[in-house]
């Protein structure tokens, strides 16, 4: 990133009040919250996959 780049964006954010904007910790507490509920969705996506090609009488194979 070029300096003056760096120095525009940073004039954005002396606008925005420091009680108001996020922290690093935050943005990575919500992302880390947020990829523990995809995961788990996945799990049980892919257990619900599993137990359906049991049931199967092929067991799943064409």
């Amino acid at each position: 990133m070029q300096k003056e780049e760096y120095e525009e964006w940073m004039s954005i954010d002396e606008d925005i009040p420091e009680d108001t904007t996020l922290t690093d910790l935050e943005i990575c507490q919500d992302v880390c919250k947020q990829y523990q509920a995809i995961k788990v969705r996945i799990q049980t996506a892919t257990n619900v996959l599993k137990k359906t090609l049991q049931r199967t009488p092929t067991g799943g194979k064409p």
